[in-house]
Order: structure tokens, then C-alpha cells, then sequence
């Protein structure tokens, strides 16, 4: 089991994870156990995307992976719940959670975001490059990172370097 993976950096270079460009699976997870080793001994994480179907899978698994953060999408049904929202609730539990592609829909709401749902933040690359010479795009930059860990903007933090296969994963520092 293989797949590409966008490489996420800080604005200045360092590595600070992957981002796994496949779909989710039973099998994928076993793969990534093997590479546990190499993601903690260089302080990376692992973003693995996540659909609805998948996500309530998940709520009933419990993750021995530290570095590994699920992502859902802005399309998530009832994310204008919040953490009312019984399945985010329940991942949120389990996991710490990423918000990808954050932007890309004209009714996104943000309340899961403001109640600390979110340990990791991807915008939508649409949204980045409407807005990123807008004087101000960077105090929303600054306001959205209060309340979670990591903050990715397409173009600016991410994309310097090519994907690399999830297997080759060893080569990257």
C-alpha cells in the first residue's frame, strides 16, 4: 500500500509533516505503523484525509499513532454544529482533527473552528489566492491560528517540494 504526499513546511523550510493525497484504508494504516518509528523520531506528523463514512469508522477505533491527524473537509455534514455535531464530537475524542480546504465554500462556519475543534487548519487554494493580496488576509491569518496548532496556507506553506511517495518517506530529511 503507496500513495503521494504533499510535503508541509513553515514559512522558513522546516518539515513539519505530510499530507496523504489517497483515500483512507484499513491496509493504509498498517503501512503507516511500520513508518511510526521514522515520523516520531523526527518530530512529523501525518495529515490523513477523511470522509464522512470513513470518519464513523473511525469513532470506534482508537488511534496508537501520536503523530497521525485526521482531516476532514468543509463539506463535512453539520459542521455549523460545532462540537454539538455528535460525530465530530466523538472524533474529536480520539483524535486530534484537521479542517482542510477551509474556505472553499461560500457557507463555511466557523464554529467548530472557534471552539477548538481543530488542532490543524488547511486553506483552500482558491481562497488563498483570491485573497492573499488583501491587506487583510494576514490579520485573518493571525486571528485563525489562535485557535489551533498548525495554520496551512497553500503557497505559503506548502508546495516548495515535490510530493513524495508515502514509501519513500525515509528520503525526505
Amino acid at each position: 500500500m503507496d500513495g503521494f504526499c504533499r510535503v508541509l513546511h513553515t514559512v522558513n523550510g522546516r518539515v513539519t509533516g505530510l499530507q496523504y493525497q489517497g483515500k483512507y484504508t484499513p491496509q493504509l494504516l498498517r503501512h503507516i505503523e511500520d513508518k511510526r518509528q521514522y515520523f516520531m523520531d523526527n518530530d512529523l506528523l501525518l495529515i490523513m484525509p477523511v470522509d464522512f463514512h470513513q470518519a464513523s469508522v473511525l469513532t470506534h477505533e482508537q488511534s496508537e499513532l501520536p503523530f497521525l491527524r485526521l482531516m476532514i473537509t468543509d463539506d463535512f455534514p453539520n459542521l455549523s454544529d460545532g462540537i454539538r455535531n455528535r460525530l465530530l464530537f466523538e472524533l474529536s475524542e480520539r483524535y486530534k482533527l484537521w479542517l482542510g480546504n477551509l474556505g472553499s465554500n461560500a457557507s463555511t462556519n466557523l464554529a467548530a473552528v472557534l471552539q477548538g475543534c481543530y488542532d490543524g487548519l488547511v486553506l483552500d487554494e482558491a481562497f488563498t489566492d483570491v485573497n492573499r493580496d488583501k491587506p487583510i488576509f494576514q490579520t485573518v491569518l493571525n486571528e485563525m491560528s489562535k485557535y489551533c496548532n498548525h495554520l496551512i496556507v497553500p503557497g505559503i506553506n506548502t508546495g516548495r517540494y515535490k510530493h513524495i511517495r508515502l514509501r519513500c518517506v525515509e528520503q525526505l530529511m
